[in-house]
């Protein structure tokens, strides 16, 4: 088992805001929950998808408790809906 999880939060890009973060194995698993909310009609992601994107802001260490701050794109709703073409 990983001593760290990753923290995650969908930024909306002509909001100008992240949505509340929260917590995955790994970039794969938070893909997996954020691509979940596109599938699902009844979401916002699924009728603006051009406007979200999955950013990795961190990840906490579970063994001391230490939050480790990093800010990257691990998937835009663009991507998802070339996809989907």
């Amino acid at each position: 088992m990983s001593e760290t999880i990753g923290i995650y939060a969908v930024y909306d890009i002509k909001g100008d805001r992240y949505d509340t973060p929260f917590f995955a194995l790994d970039d794969l698993n938070a893909e997996r929950k954020f691509v979940f909310n596109f599938d699902n009609n009844d979401t916002i992601f699924s009728k603006f998808k051009n406007d979200f994107k999955l950013m990795s802001i961190g990840s906490f260490n579970v063994i001391d408790g230490q939050i480790i701050t990093e800010k990257r794109t691990i998937i835009e709703g663009l991507q998802i809906a070339r996809e989907e073409k």
